[in-house]
């Protein structure tokens, strides 16, 4: 949810500067260390996972980020081709 959240802050911030708007300081600083802020969470979890194994599959963890990253890049492609 931390990354849907950074990267949904992410582009509401590069939007807004494409139309001339401004953003409060807030987001600006969440869009800047988005990248930072994701990979962070991944190794949280990744280690979360290490520690405890009978409560979370290392596997199931990593397959979890790939379908945000995959439904991300999906969603972006059908955006694009909606405007066109």
């Amino acid at each position: 949810m931390i990354s849907f959240t950074s990267t949904y802050i992410k582009t509401a911030v590069v939007g807004s500067a494409a139309v001339g708007e401004s953003s409060n300081f807030f987001s600006n600083v969440i869009a800047g260390f988005s990248m930072v802020l994701r990979y962070g969470v991944i190794v949280l979890a990744v280690i979360i996972a290490l520690l405890n194994p009978e409560s979370f599959t290392l596997w199931a963890v990593l397959a979890g980020y790939g379908a945000l990253y995959l439904f991300v890049s999906v969603d972006m492609l059908l955006q694009l081709r909606k405007v066109r």
